[in-house]
C-alpha cells in the first residue's frame, strides 16, 4: 500500500518505505525524532513534531488507518505545550469528521484545550476564548442530559453558566433553568430513594404483606424501569393479570407477542405514567413507545387498530416533545414510503368536511361545487369525510386523486370507502370504532359528475363513482394503500388487441375501437363499450403489449349503464409467448369497474380478458400499469 510515504518523507525530510500498519508507519518516519522529543524536558519540541505529525496525517489520504492514528499522535503531543494546543485541536477536529460516532470522545478532549486557553487569555481575546469554551460545555452538558447521565450534566451546565455570563449570552437564563430542574431532579431521586428503602422495609418486616408487596412491584415498574426486578417480588396472592403484564414486561421488546405489545403499550402509556413521578415518565414514555412501534411494525393491516396505535404513538411523541426530549422513530401509519404529492377534487350533497390525518383540507356548504387542493400522501394516511344533507334525505360524496406522476390516481367507491359511526362526534375524524359498513348498496353509486372530471389534470385512468346513504349526516373514511399512490406506468396506451369475435347486427360485423386502450371515450361519454362479441363459449379478448412488461394493475371498465350483469365471472390471465396463460385473477361479483392490484409484479407480453363460461363480453375500457422503470 504505497500511498503517499515517499512524499511525505521528503517533504519531512525522512526515509520512507512501504510498511504494515499504522504504527509502524509512525515508527519509521518520526520514531527516532520521538524518542528524542520525549527525553527532552522543554515542551517546545513537542508542539513542533505535533505540527510536523499534523501535517503527515493530512497528507496520507489513502491510508485512513495510519491517518487516524497519527491524528492521535498529534494531539497527544500538541496538549503537551500551548504552542502545539492550535495543532491538537486541529488534530480534534479531523478525528471528529473521521469518526464520529466518538464525538463525545474527541469533544471532551477538546474542552481541556479550550478550557486552558480560557484560563490564561486577557482582554480581547478572552470572550473569543470564552464563547469557544461555552459553545463545547454546552454540547457536551446536553449530551450527557439526553444521554441521562443527569449529574455529569449539572456539573458541565454549572461550568457553563459564568462563562455564559461573562459573555453575556442569551444562552444564561435556559443554562440557569436546567440547573435548577437537575437540582430538582436529585431531590427528586433522594425522595425516590428513600421511599424504595420505605417500601423494601415494609416488605421485610412482613413479608405476607400483599398491599405492601403490589406497591413495591409498581414501583420497580413505574419509578425504576426494572420489569425484573418487579417480576423477582412476584408471590401467591398477586393480583394474577398484573403478574401477567410485569411477567411479559420483563422480556425483551423483541421477544413480546404482537398482541401482548400493545397490551403492554397501553398499561406503560395510560395506567402506569398517571402513577409516576416527573423524574420516570420519560422512561415511561420510551418504554410504552417501544411497545407501539413493535406492534405497528408487526401487525401490516392498514385499518382502524394500526391507525388507532399510530395515533397513540404521535401524542406519545409530543408528550416526550413536551418535556423537551427526541420524539421515537417508528413504523408510523402515515410515514410508509415516500410522500406522493397531488391534487385532490371533492364535492358534495350538501355539506362536507374533508380531513387527512385530522387536518382540515376541503370544506364546502354549496351543493355539487366541486373543490380542489394539494397535498401530499403517503400509504396510511387516513382521509375521513363528515357529509350533511339539509334536507335529511340523501347525502353524497365523490373524491378524485390525482398524483403528479401519470398513472397515480385513486378515487371514491362504494368497496374501498367505509362509513362508521364515530365515538365522539366532536372528534369524529379519530376513527375510533371497530363496527364499519360499505357507505351504499350496489345500484346507487353513480359516476364522478362530469364537471369534476374537466377540473382533473388529465383523463381518469379508471372509473370514480359518487358515494350515497339515507339520512342528514354521515361519516366515511378510507385508508390510503401503497397501491393509491405507487408510481407506475400506463403500458397499454400503445397497445393492440383482438376479439374471439365481432357481433353481428343488421348482416355487418361491429368493428372494435381503439378507445378500450387509450382512455380517449373518457367516464363522461355516452358510449357504452369498445367492443362486444357475438354469443360463444369462452368470449375474450387478447392484448398485446409493444413489449414485455412487469404488470402490476388493471383497470377494466364494464359496460355502461346496462347489461352490466354479463361480466359476471371476468376472469384475466397473462402470457409472454401465448403458449401458456396463467390466471390472476377473477371478478368476484358485477361491478362498474374492477381495479385489480397485484401482490407483485407479473412479466408479462399479452393479457386476456374473458368469461370462463358461454356469453356475450362486452367493456368500454382496459387500462394496464407496470412498475414505473
Amino acid at each position: 500500500m504505497l500511498w503517499s510515504r515517499v512524499t511525505i518523507g521528503l517533504i519531512l525530510g525522512v526515509s520512507s518505505v512501504v510498511l504494515a500498519d499504522a504504527k509502524s508507519d509512525y515508527e519509521m518516519l518520526f520514531g527516532e525524532e520521538a524518542k528524542k522529543v520525549a527525553a527532552t524536558p522543554d515542551t517546545k519540541d513537542d508542539a513542533k513534531l505535533a505540527a510536523k505529525v499534523l501535517t503527515a496525517a493530512k497528507m496520507a489520504t489513502d491510508a485512513p488507518k495510519s491517518q487516524i492514528y497519527f491524528y492521535q499522535k498529534a494531539y497527544e503531543l500538541g496538549i503537551r505545550d500551548v504552542d502545539g494546543h492550535p495543532s491538537a485541536l486541529e488534530a480534534l477536529g479531523l478525528l471528529e469528521q473521521a469518526l464520529p460516532k466518538r464525538r463525545l470522545e474527541w469533544q471532551s478532549k477538546k474542552l481541556k484545550v479550550v478550557e486552558a486557553a480560557y484560563q490564561r487569555s486577557r482582554g480581547a481575546a478572552r470572550q473569543a476564548a470564552a464563547k469557544a469554551y461555552l459553545e463545547i460545555l454546552l454540547s457536551l452538558a446536553d449530551a450527557a442530559a439526553a444521554g441521562g447521565k443527569d449529574k455529569e450534566a449539572w456539573e458541565l451546565y454549572r461550568k457553563a453558566y459564568p462563562v455564559a455570563a461573562y459573555v453575556r449570552s442569551p444562552q444564561a437564563a435556559v443554562i440557569a433553568k436546567k440547573i435548577k430542574e437537575m437540582s430538582a431532579s436529585a431531590a427528586a431521586t433522594t425522595k425516590r430513594t428513600e421511599t424504595l428503602k420505605l417500601l423494601m422495609g415494609k416488605l421485610a418486616a412482613d413479608p405476607r404483606d400483599i398491599k405492601a408487596r403490589t406497591e413495591l412491584i409498581y414501583f420497580c415498574i413505574a419509578e425504576l424501569n426494572e420489569p425484573a426486578k418487579a417480576a423477582s417480588l412476584v408471590a401467591e396472592g398477586v393480583d394474577e393479570k398484573l403478574v401477567a403484564l410485569v411477567t411479559l414486561a420483563g422480556k425483551k421488546v423483541e421477544q413480546v407477542p404482537i398482541d401482548a405489545c400493545l397490551e403492554l403499550g397501553n398499561w406503560y402509556y395510560e395506567s402506569l405514567l398517571g402513577k409516576a413521578s416527573d423524574l420516570s415518565k420519560v422512561l415511561l414514555l420510551r418504554r410504552a413507545a417501544g411497545y407501539y412501534q413493535r406492534y405497528l411494525a408487526l401487525y401490516t393491516k392498514r385499518d382502524v387498530k394500526r391507525l388507532n396505535a399510530s395515533l397513540v404513538l404521535e401524542e406519545i411523541n409530543k408528550k416526550l416533545a413536551e418535556l423537551g426530549q427526541p420524539g421515537s422513530t417508528d413504523v408510523k401509519i402515515t410515514a410508509t414510503g415516500n410522500g406522493c404529492k397531488g391534487t385532490v377534487y371533492a364535492c358534495g350533497d350538501d355539506e362536507y368536511e374533508l380531513r387527512i390525518n385530522s387536518t382540515v383540507v376541503l370544506t364546502d356548504k354549496s351543493r355539487y361545487r366541486a373543490k380542489s387542493a394539494e397535498v401530499e400522501l403517503k400509504a396510511g394516511d387516513v382521509i375521513a369525510v363528515k357529509l350533511v344533507d339539509a334536507g335529511g334525505s340523501y347525502k353524497g360524496f365523490c373524491l378524485l386523486f390525482q398524483g403528479k406522476e401519470d398513472g397515480i390516481e385513486f378515487a371514491t367507491d362504494i368497496w374501498t370507502w367505509s362509513s362508521y359511526v364515530p365515538k365522539d362526534k366532536d372528534n369524529w375524524w379519530l376513527i375510533e370504532t371497530s363496527s364499519k359498513s360499505p357507505m351504499a348498496a350496489k345500484g346507487t353509486s353513480l359516476r364522478l359528475p362530469g364537471y369534476v372530471v374537466k377540473q382533473a389534470q388529465r383523463p381518469l385512468v379508471g372509473m370514480c363513482m359518487s358515494i350515497w346513504g339515507t339520512g342528514s349526516e354521515g361519516f366515511v373514511y378510507h385508508v390510503v394503500t401503497a397501491a393509491d399512490v405507487r408510481k407506475l406506468k400506463w403500458v397499454s396506451k400503445d397497445a393492440t388487441y383482438v376479439v374471439s369475435s365481432k357481433l353481428t347486427t343488421f348482416g355487418r360485423p361491429v368493428e372494435p375501437k381503439e378507445f378500450l386502450l387509450t382512455g380517449e371515450a373518457g367516464p363522461t361519454s355516452y358510449i357504452q363499450y369498445a367492443f362486444v362479441t357475438s354469443e360463444e363459449a369462452k368470449p375474450n379478448i387478447v392484448i398485446s403489449l409493444k413489449q414485455i412488461a412487469m404488470v402490476k394493475r388493471i383497470l377494466i371498465e364494464n359496460r355502461r349503464r346496462r347489461s352490466q350483469d354479463k361480466a359476471a365471472g371476468l376472469t384475466v390471465w397473462v402470457s409472454s409467448s401465448k403458449i401458456r396463460w396463467t390466471k390472476i385473477w377473477t371478478a368476484a361479483d358485477v361491478q362498474d369497474w374492477w381495479r385489480i392490484d397485484l401482490k407483485s409484479s407479473i412479466r408479462a407480453k399479452y393479457v386476456k380478458i374473458g368469461l370462463p363460461g358461454t356469453g356475450t363480453l362486452h367493456l368500454a375500457s382496459v387500462k394496464i400499469f407496470g412498475d414505473a422503470k
